[in-house]
């Protein structure tokens, strides 16, 4: 849990994927964090997919078992393995 806050605190980006609002996300943006909670899961997907090094992912699923949740966190995971293996050197417009 501490490790889990301690991102959280260093983000440079927070995603949010949650089924339905979020509280979280709410939350976290009172905290100063900057937070983009898409509502549509498959927006969710393309955030977590397009995580730059120094964001997070945050997913809340109640069951464990809520796809689009789901399958952002896979995705963020899958992002943070690539940015891990080899440093992302994409130029912004």
């Amino acid at each position: 849990m501490v490790a889990a806050a301690t991102a959280l605190d260093a983000a440079s980006r927070t995603v949010v994927a949650a089924a339905g609002l979020s509280a979280a996300a709410y939350r976290l943006h009172a905290l100063g964090c900057v937070v983009d909670a898409p509502a549509d899961p498959l927006t969710a997907q393309l955030a977590a997919a397009q995580l730059l090094s120094g964001a997070v992912c945050r997913a809340t699923s109640h069951t464990g078992a809520t796809r689009g949740t789901v399958d952002t966190a896979r995705r963020a995971a899958a992002r943070a393995s690539r940015s891990s293996a080899s440093p992302a050197t994409r130029s912004r417009p």
